[in-house]
């Protein structure tokens, strides 16, 4: 049995609606032989950047405002024109290939099946659910929906263990060989919250049970809010569009500051089941996340661009240590402009230092030295492998 089993014989797209990016995937699910996620090829994978949590913290009345929701839209419009292409050529490709067999036999083209989950700053926005209604119509679905942080952590867990290759394997000769995901954590991190989930799944799950999960209420967006506001004291309205860059180390430690003590405030990281301190000595860390998440940026800052690009075009990870990234973050990150980090390699170059300052307070208040990224596009692995996500009306998916 293989983890992460797609069973209907379909073409899932997913999009996943986040509080920086908008991501979507499009995946063919075949019926038999059944094979793991990360051995499938993608048929679609592409993200784009909206920076929806930067405009709901400028706002007093916790709204997206118009101009931004245009630009939700507008991109929306674009990734659903890709998801278009994607298919049409699927489509062409089967018709083909039938063509081309000996005795080809009748194959029915596989059904399209949408379904979009709206992370943090929909929950948090005053207009979320009316910005979520018009997603909806763009994508033409109604499985468009807010997703819960409990649900991001499942979703966030099955793309890490798909991203590392975890769970059994399908060759005869590892058949024997005991799994490696069960003491992995795997940490996601986006604009407005963050999630680390600890397994173990068992091969062949949906991700349907109960996960241990720590949810943060803190993102890259709200970690350069703090830099802006609580560090250089800034009001909200002066401090919209703005880059706090040059930072100084001094500017590192007081944003470090802050972000502990809001986490320790909401009683996060440190009233949580005793699995957490455990976990921070042993096992897997496995954190995901796009081009500019917190941690991409940070094994930039640790190995620079060209390693970073080289390792995940192989899909491999980088390990990235507190140590390292605590100096990179001094040699590498502070006292340079937005166009220089960009010359490096920096994806929106503004909230650099924010985001490793926010990667590396976690760490410290865990107690966990290193981590190993693997490149994804958000979690939308996990969302097509994610058993209640698909389950048809009247029906429950399986438990573990």
């Amino acid at each position: 049995n293989s983890f992460c089993t797609l069973l209907a014989m379909a073409l899932r797209v997913v999009f996943e609606f986040g509080s920086d990016t908008t991501k979507v995937a499009v995946v063919h699910c075949p019926h038999a032989p059944a094979r793991p996620l990360h051995e499938r090829k993608l048929l679609l994978t592409e993200e784009a950047e909206v920076l929806l949590g930067h405009n709901v913290n400028a706002s007093p009345d916790r709204v997206i405002d118009a101009p931004t929701c245009e630009r939700l839209y507008a991109t929306t419009k674009r990734l659903c024109a890709l998801v278009d292409r994607a298919v049409a050529r699927f489509r062409e490709f089967e018709t083909a290939d039938a063509s081309l067999r000996r005795n080809p036999k009748p194959r029915p083209m596989p059904p399209l099946e949408i379904r979009g989950l709206c992370t943090a700053v929909y929950r948090e926005a005053a207009n979320g659910p009316d910005v979520m209604r018009q997603l909806r119509r763009i994508v033409g679905s109604d499985e468009v929906r807010v997703v819960t942080q409990a649900e991001e952590g499942r979703t966030g867990y099955l793309t890490g263990l798909a991203a590392a290759h975890l769970g059994s394997s399908s060759s005869r000769k590892e058949k024997g060989k005991k799994n490696d995901h069960r003491d992995v954590v795997v940490w996601d991190s986006g604009g407005s919250s963050f999630q680390i989930t600890r397994g173990p799944l068992r091969p062949g799950a949906d991700g349907a049970a109960e996960l241990p999960c720590v949810h943060g209420n803190w993102g890259s967006s709200k970690a350069v809010h703090a830099m802006l506001t609580a560090v250089r004291g800034m009001g909200a309205k002066e401090a919209r569009g703005k880059s706090p860059n040059p930072v100084s180390m001094q500017d590192c430690a007081r944003l470090a500051t802050v972000i502990q003590g809001r986490l320790a405030a909401d009683r996060i990281l440190t009233s949580h089941d005793e699995w957490l301190p455990k976990a921070a000595d042993a096992g897997r860390w496995v954190a995901i996340g796009g081009p500019s998440c917190a941690f991409r940026m940070a094994a930039i800052a640790v190995h620079g661009i060209a390693e970073v690009d080289r390792t995940t075009a192989r899909h491999q990870a980088l390990v990235i240590t507190e140590e390292a990234l605590s100096t990179a973050l001094a040699s590498v990150v502070c006292g340079k402009s937005d166009a220089e980090l960009a010359t490096l390699g920096f994806v929106q170059p503004e909230m650099v230092a924010s985001k490793i300052v926010l990667v590396l307070t976690v760490m410290r208040v865990v107690g966990r030295r290193d981590f190993e990224y693997f490149l994804t596009t958000g979690s939308t692995l996990g969302m097509v492998a994610y058993g209640p996500l698909w389950a048809k009306p009247g029906r429950t998916a399986s438990k573990l």
